[in-house]
């Protein structure tokens, strides 16, 4: 008697595990990102700092960079982000995603060049145009 309580409480218990996790991974979303230059050359290493800002009572913030071929994988739950993505040499850029539960969002993020590296001579900033 006492082992069959110990199973159906081990079994209750499962049960409940899976179906929290089932139930985290509804309410949450794969964010994936690629970072490229103005010529579509990857920026690895580029820094993505991610903010929550809908609903605004659930404060979340995230940094990640991006690997060696330009690309980021977050899992967020759903609701609005600012993304900031910046890297040396590069103007920063920023964005606003939705993430919706279960739907995958892809980003494409291309930095450019700023304009005050354009007046040194060694740059030649036509190519980034």
């Amino acid at each position: 008697m006492i082992l069959w309580r110990k199973m159906a409480g081990l079994i209750l218990c499962l049960t409940l595990c899976v179906h929290l996790i089932a139930q985290s991974t509804a309410k949450s979303a794969k964010v994936s990102g690629h970072v490229v230059d103005p010529e579509g050359a990857v920026i690895g290493k580029a820094n993505i700092y991610v903010r929550r800002n809908m609903p605004a009572e659930e404060k979340i913030e995230l940094a990640t960079h991006s690997d060696a071929n330009g690309n980021f994988v977050l899992n967020l739950p759903a609701g609005a982000y600012d993304v900031l993505v910046t890297s040396v040499g590069f103007e920063s850029k920023v964005q606003t995603i939705l993430v919706r539960a279960g739907i995958e969002t892809k980003t494409q993020w291309k930095l450019t060049v700023p304009s005050e590296l354009c007046n040194f001579p060694s740059v030649n900033c036509d190519t980034f145009k």
